[in-house]
């Protein structure tokens, strides 16, 4: 039995007006180079369930900043799941992590150190 959930219209509208490929792409492409894979995952060629799940946490994490009440927690789980590449971890990853930060434990502005 498959359990389905229903995100709200206007959450839906807000991912998609402010979702951008061009970034999603990069970032999968940095997380890529960071796993030590080649850029065949990003095409979805081959398959690596760690890039899958950051991906897919990135995406949760997105629905969770639009206002989506299923996704909550979703930021603090791609921050640990970032937090585990070590030093690895891509730029854009690092600025993710960050964003996901809520905005009362933020002691910079985001894009700073």
């Amino acid at each position: 039995m498959s359990q389905t959930t229903t995100i709200p219209q206007p959450v839906l509208d807000t991912y998609n007006t402010h979702y951008n490929n061009q970034t999603y792409r990069a970032f999968s492409a940095a997380l890529a180079a960071t796993l030590g894979l080649d850029e065949r995952v990003t095409q979805l060629e081959t398959y690596d369930g760690r890039h899958n799940r950051i991906m897919n946490l990135l995406i949760d994490a997105s629905f969770e900043l639009v206002g989506s009440e299923y996704h909550a927690g979703a930021g603090q789980r791609l921050g640990e799941a970032l937090g585990e590449l070590d030093d690895h971890t891509p730029p854009a990853g690092q600025a993710c992590s960050r964003a996901s930060q809520p905005l009362r434990d933020r002691q910079t502005p985001l894009g700073s150190a």
